[in-house]
């Protein structure tokens, strides 16, 4: 079996989760209106066992998935807000592993390494809008994780079922319209 991990990817790991952590340390996540009902469901989940929005209703116009996130981190207690940004930087660094793994899988073994050095810079261009979103409390970056993932494990041989439960999980994390 071959290790997830290469050198490169756990370097790519840690740039984009201190990269993250270094945006967020003054201020830490932003937070909208869309967040503070995500926080409230999902506090009132651990709490009820029941989705609330901050105002009380039901909380029926977004997906269950993040909420449910945010109540396990909820049981830090205290140390909400920072385990939540942690969280948000360690799904942004499997993000750009996730779309590393693609870049490899997709380029011939022969061309691997001037190319693959080439993309690989674009994608750390490219994953800038991804790296906003992980500096906020929104579901999107969850969303893109899943996503990617999804898209990894089901162009891999032998684990297309395993991409389905991944995309199951992704319809669950962010309604689409």
């Amino acid at each position: 079996m071959k290790r997830f991990f290469s050198d490169l990817s756990f370097f790519l790991f840690l740039i984009g989760v201190l990269i993250q952590q270094l945006a967020v340390s003054k201020y830490g996540l932003a937070i909208f209106p869309d967040s503070v009902n995500y926080i409230h469901a999902g506090k009132s989940f651990l709490n009820s066992f029941e989705f609330h929005q901050f105002t009380g209703e039901y909380f029926v116009s977004w997906p269950p998935f993040y909420p449910l996130q945010l109540s396990l981190i909820s049981l830090f207690g205290e140390n909400f807000y920072i385990i939540s940004s942690i969280y948000h930087a360690v799904i942004y660094g499997l993000t750009l592993v996730i779309l590393q793994k693609i870049i490899v899988f997709e380029i011939p073994k022969s061309h691997l390494t001037r190319q693959y050095l080439s993309l690989l810079f674009l994608l750390l261009i490219g994953a800038w809008p991804i790296m906003q979103l992980s500096l906020e409390f929104v579901s999107e970056t969850g969303f893109i994780f899943l996503a990617l993932l999804g898209f990894y494990v089901g162009i891999q041989k032998k684990r297309i079922y395993l991409g389905l439960i991944v995309f199951s999980l992704l319809m669950l994390q962010r309604y689409i319209g």
